[in-house]
């Protein structure tokens, strides 16, 4: 059976889209339309991830819409799996920044399992983004550089380590005064000062967690994490956002996870002849193999973003 991601309607016939919207059928799914703990009514499905699959939901006693996300199934049954999903909740929860997505709930519920209630946001992410122009003009990814490296210093001050910041996890929510950035899925990050009493480390020697195209070179050998890893990671998304394509780009994830341990990135005005020299020492510094030769806090960055940008207000 097949579903309308638009009007819910279900067919059995062979049809490609609904008759009546022109949307392209779905497979079906028996979340939809359902509601959960008499509170969350789930719409449509946006889309699905390691940890679980996100939907348009509305907020029954508020008549809003929300994003709900819900843990897979299959996962379940993991202890480790379900704390990792509670500590996404606790991460966002602790942070307080426009451009970071706000958390409205958590719970468990027979219907779905474990789910996390977040603002609901329209436009695209990132990676999108930079697919569909190449690259971005250089004052626009210095101003949206400058705008998660706020987003994400709050972070660092408030103990969360992201360990997974990637195009596809920064989102350019549509408004009256054009894309906005937010911050999104905390579902890797690590949790510091005290979070972690009586559960311990969720992962394990041995267990690499990140995307390899933005991992740091510590976050390659499965060594401890700070700030400075995401730092490293901010700096891969710069790069892609400036010269289309990320710093190192392997035949294969371990490939690319040995080119971010041993090489040293081409500067990214190889790529895109626009970008002045001043980026490439900005950025390559901020790729830095060694931690503490890397800026000391996302601030940092962002400060040395701006000290090469001309009359652009990052705020706009």
């Amino acid at each position: 059976m097949r579903q309308c991601a638009s009007c819910l309607k279900r067919y059995d016939s062979p049809a490609d889209v609904c008759p009546d919207c022109g949307i392209r059928l779905i497979s079906f799914n028996p979340l939809l339309g359902s509601t959960i703990e008499g509170k969350f009514r789930i719409d449509v499905q946006l889309g699905r991830g390691a940890m679980g699959t996100v939907y348009r939901a509305t907020q029954l006693n508020l008549e809003r819409p929300v994003a709900m996300k819900v843990m897979r199934s299959d996962i379940l049954s993991n202890p480790v799996a379900i704390e990792r999903f509670k500590r996404e909740a606790l991460a966002i929860a602790r942070l307080k920044h426009p451009r970071i997505v706000s958390i409205y709930d958590y719970g468990v519920a027979p219907e779905v399992g474990a789910y996390i209630v977040m603002e609901y946001l329209e436009g695209r992410p990132l990676n999108a983004e930079v697919k569909a122009t190449g690259r971005l003009p250089l004052d626009q990814g210095i101003r949206w550089m400058r705008q998660v490296c706020s987003a994400v210093a709050v972070a660092h001050s408030a103990g969360v380590i992201h360990r997974d910041l990637k195009p596809h996890n920064i989102f350019l929510e549509s408004t009256q005064d054009g894309p906005f950035v937010k911050v999104l899925d905390f579902g890797l990050a690590k949790l510091q000062r005290g979070t972690e009493e009586g559960v311990g480390s969720l992962t394990k020697s041995g267990t690499l967690v990140g995307s390899p195209p933005y991992m740091s070179p510590e976050q390659c050998e499965d060594l401890p994490l700070d700030a400075q890893s995401d730092i490293y990671s901010l700096g891969c998304v710069f790069y892609e956002m400036v010269a289309g394509r990320p710093p190192f780009l392997g035949s294969s994830p371990i490939d690319t996870l040995v080119k971010h341990m041993n090489e040293v990135p081409a500067p990214p005005s190889e790529y895109n002849p626009d970008v002045p020299s001043a980026v490439d020492v900005v950025l390559l510094k901020a790729l830095s193999k060694h931690k503490h030769d890397r800026y000391a806090s996302a601030t940092e960055f962002g400060q040395a973003l701006a000290g090469v940008e001309v009359g652009v207000d990052p705020d706009r």
